[in-house]
């Protein structure tokens, strides 16, 4: 990566460099490529960083107001059963993806995209989020592209957005530039210390 930044001669103050390493991503998914293209970014962070990965599919499904009791408890196991089906599907979705990765969790997440991905975040102490730039759409789905842009409003954990479609899913990941604006360097040290940390991981091939 080529930084280039002019010596300065003021003294400054000694800033402690902020070490980019997370012990846990999190990667949701909606089954859509793009999500899986998030997937195989996510992997190759955690390989690079040393990292757990934890892939998440949100269920949503709920009993309507208006349902009885014995539609309740019908509905509850047929939901029980329809969650075991879905953690067995998960696990075979990213077990043929990812194969031969270590370190990864599969979870089913009861509740609304958003607030269940920021609270596994939470829970779990993800120190990064990897996720589709969109997602598929339909009644009851993910909605992997606006839960994205929330998430990137409400978490304060770092978030790497990614974007592709059919062609990108077998492509192997790999990062060749990083775009950083700004114009204070000083002031951004600690940021910029960062990334040159992310850099020299294998996984990105910069100029």
């Amino acid at each position: 990566m080529g930084l280039k930044a002019e010596s300065n001669t003021r003294e400054r103050p000694m800033l402690n460099k902020p070490v980019f390493r997370p012990e846990l991503i999190l990667c949701p998914t909606d089954f859509s490529d793009s999500a899986l293209v998030a997937l195989r970014y996510a992997q190759e962070f955690a390989r690079c960083f040393g990292s757990r990965l934890l892939v998440i599919y949100v269920d949503s499904i709920g009993a309507p107001p208006y349902f009885t009791t014995s539609q309740i408890e019908e509905l509850v196991k047929s939901i029980k059963q329809a969650r075991e089906a879905a953690q067995r599907h998960l696990a075979k979705y990213v077990e043929d993806r990812l194969a031969g990765a270590e370190n990864i969790e599969t979870e089913i997440v009861e509740g609304t995209a958003v607030s269940s991905i920021l609270r596994i975040a939470k829970k779990r102490n993800a120190g990064l989020i990897v996720m589709g730039a969109h997602g598929m759409s339909g009644f009851n789905r993910l909605m992997l592209g606006s839960a994205t842009k929330r998430v990137l409003h409400e978490t304060d954990c770092p978030v790497l957005t990614v974007r592709g479609g059919d062609s990108a899913t077998t492509i192997p990941p790999s990062i060749t530039r990083m775009l950083c604006p700004g114009n204070d360097l000083l002031g951004r040290v600690p940021f910029y210390d960062q990334l040159s940390e992310i850099a020299a991981r294998p996984l990105f091939r910069t100029e």
